[in-house]
């Protein structure tokens, strides 16, 4: 379900490429993204607590003297996330 979720949203994959891929219909993929993005929603105020500003420097300044990683504040399960900056 989550690679369903996140091929949609991470990557702007169509549901009728998502289902193709995973085996799926189109209209289950609609229906997992749409079960995700609302248990993340509710889950969002008990589960998930944002850095403060302090955190979000001291993460930073972490990152770039240990990794070289200038404007790294974090990574999630090792992976790489490409982001686009307008």
């Amino acid at each position: 379900m989550l690679c369903a979720f996140l091929s949609y949203t991470a990557l702007g994959t169509k549901y009728k490429q998502i289902s193709h891929l995973l085996d799926m219909s189109e209209s289950m993929v609609g229906v997992i993204c749409v079960r995700v993005a609302e248990t993340m929603l509710r889950l969002y105020d008990e589960e998930i607590r944002l850095p403060t500003a302090e955190e979000v420097r001291a993460s930073a300044e972490t990152y770039r003297v240990r990794h070289g990683l200038p404007g790294c504040v974090g990574a999630i399960d090792g992976s790489h996330i490409p982001c686009k900056y307008v």
